[in-house]
């Protein structure tokens, strides 16, 4: 099972809060026929006089024009506040705009035809329409001015055009053939109807949409297996090393590469992100700072505008207070769909399960009279990606507004990418591969006590673990794999250790969706802490079953208890403060 959203094992789309919409559902199987929907594409007047070419769905069926919000924030145009209400089939209300905009349009091609409409503002419309690009024998057609000459190739839809344009833009002129009706407009010539089609598609509707907020998919063993051993199959053979040592890994990607437009929205999102900076002085000069690390670092470097990028990554900021180190993390959104309905995320293999759970690896971790603990800077950042994958890891950015948006390309694995935690094992792997043979006890930890970044290993003495910290330290850095932020429960250890992190707690992280609940480990006590941040006014007097209309907090706080054995047949069995010892 997969999440649909960012294509990363276990579904849990609805922890994608961002990815919730408040819309309709008009959605069902087509059969082998597919229902093409007359689309147009269009120039839109930007606010600084350009023309921006947009994808319009043509609806006698919609009253109003409704445009994306993120056709709106590239168009640039002054927004008015009006509430509007949706009605889908039945009168229902299927969602709500609160701005709308006058926006010019006209046909792609020159024209003295100009449609000034006022457009309603939608978060998002309709899916990529067709929702898979088909074949189509366009020689009956040649001699027709198509108003969407790409109406065959799944594309993002930007505008509605509604019916109360439709009957100001036809033109006289129709044409019949095989099911497909065309029709000429100001536009050039619309087609829509019914063609046959060798793979079942689905039928939209131009306005309300069928979104799921929970989909199993059915685990398909085999097919897995030949995936995972693809990607196995495709480090081996490319996989290089740099002069420095470092690695130089090959994307895994599927079969099926193809993309549809991602720059208008990564150029969408730097607009949303620029407007933040204007509020707050502090996050833009943060959010900079960090651009500029990624620079000197050679994590991201100036692209060849002549050479198309294949996918551009949105980015944004996330601002995590409880870290001692960097507050500010900007994270590369890799799950952004492209026009076509697919994003990066959804054209890369995974990759295979390498490391063990991370409960085996605490388990086998308290055995050890004596502990360490320590973590890979910036793990994903030293392995570098291939050339001929950059093109696929292009981002926008510019210091000011009033600056030309210009093209970058990340170097290294990208953090969020779906394959990124498979490449970045696989790496460890491979440099736990290259222990010499008298150190094989070296390549054991490196395999079996990591997880992810985090290395969680010990000895029977302190002796022992010195020549530990000592060993694995100087074998990864070879390769760029620098080791920081060592604690342990034996203060000799690290007392010697110049690299040592000024935290003294370490957090055990496994799943970042879960942002409320973390396992910690003090040091100086040696013991594990759980630690939930509560907003409560008042606290229960007694135990009981959370239901459905508790705080959200009082339940994660009882499900940790019972996956832990302080609950049973929901009777507290131990009595703790606000620490748990071992």
């Amino acid at each position: 099972m997969k999440c649909k959203i960012c294509n990363i094992s276990s579904p849990h789309e609805l922890l994608h809060f961002d990815n919730v919409q408040k819309k309709s559902a008009m959605s069902t199987k087509a059969g082998l026929r597919t229902v093409i929907l007359a689309t147009a594409q269009v120039r839109a007047k930007a606010a600084n006089g350009e023309h921006i070419l947009l994808r319009a769905i043509i609806d006698q069926g919609s009253q109003k024009t409704s445009i994306s919000e993120e056709a709106a924030q590239i168009l640039g145009v002054p927004k008015k506040k009006v509430m509007t209400k949706l009605h889908g089939l039945g009168d229902v209300v299927v969602g709500e705009s609160k701005f709308k905009i006058k926006v010019q349009i006209t046909s792609r091609f020159l024209s003295q035809h100009v449609e000034e409409v006022d457009a309603i503002v939608l978060s998002t419309l309709t899916t990529a329409q067709p929702d898979q690009s088909f074949r189509f024998n366009f020689k009956k057609w040649e001699n027709y001015t198509l108003a969407d000459p790409l109406f065959n190739k799944a594309d993002r839809i930007d505008i509605v055009i509604g019916g109360y344009i439709f009957g100001r833009i036809i033109e006289r002129g129709n044409k019949k053939h095989n099911g497909v009706l065309a029709q000429a407009t100001k536009f050039g010539w619309i087609l829509s109807g019914i063609i046959k089609q060798k793979k079942p598609g689905k039928v939209t509707s131009a306005v309300t949409n069928l979104e799921r907020f929970w989909e199993l998919e059915e685990e398909q063993d085999e097919e897995a297996k030949v995936e995972d051993e693809m990607c196995l199959k495709k480090f081996e053979e490319t996989t290089k090393q740099d002069a420095d040592g470092r690695f130089i890994v090959e994307i895994p990607f599927k079969d099926d590469m193809e993309l549809g437009d991602s720059r208008k929205q990564a150029i969408a999102r730097l607009l949303s992100m620029e407007a933040n900076f204007k509020k707050s002085e502090k996050l833009g000069n943060d959010y900079k700072e960090f651009i500029h690390e990624y620079q000197n670092l050679g994590h991201m470097i100036k692209a060849n505008e002549k050479v198309n990028g294949k996918y551009y990554l949105p980015h944004q900021a996330v601002i995590r207070e409880n870290k001692l180190t960097t507050k500010l993390r900007v994270v590369f959104d890799a799950s952004a769909k492209t026009s076509n309905g697919k994003c990066l995320n959804d054209i890369m293999l995974t990759g295979p399960k390498l490391q063990r759970d991370v409960f085996d690896i605490i388990l086998k971790w308290r055995l050890w009279k004596v502990v360490i603990t320590a973590d890979v800077e910036k793990m994903f950042r030293q392995i570098k990606i291939s050339e001929k994958d950059r093109v696929y890891h292009r981002i926008l950015w510019r210091e000011h507004p009033s600056n030309k948006i210009e093209e970058y390309e990340l170097t290294t694995v990208t953090y969020g990418t779906a394959s990124a935690p498979y490449l970045a094992v696989r790496t460890l792997f491979e440099i736990a591969n290259k222990c010499s043979s008298k150190n094989n006890w070296l390549q054991k930890i490196i395999k079996e006590d990591f997880y992810m970044d985090d290395l969680m290993t010990g000895g029977d003495s302190v002796n022992q673990c010195i020549m530990i910290q000592k060993e694995i330290s100087k074998h990864l850095q070879l390769f760029g794999f620098h080791l920081r932020k060592w604690l342990s429960n034996c203060d000799n250890i690290t007392k010697n250790i110049t690299t040592m992190g000024e935290n003294e707690i370490i957090q055990i992280k496994e799943n970042e969706a879960v942002k409320t609940l973390g396992l910690y480990w003090d040091p100086k006590k040696d013991q594990f802490q759980f630690k939930i941040n509560l907003e409560i006014e008042k606290l229960p007097s007694k135990l009981q079953i959370p239901g459905q209309q508790d705080n959200n907090q009082i339940r994660d706080v009882y499900n940790l208890m019972r996956a832990n054995g302080l609950i049973i047949d929901n009777k507290l069995v131990i009595k703790a403060d606000s620490t748990y010892a071992q």
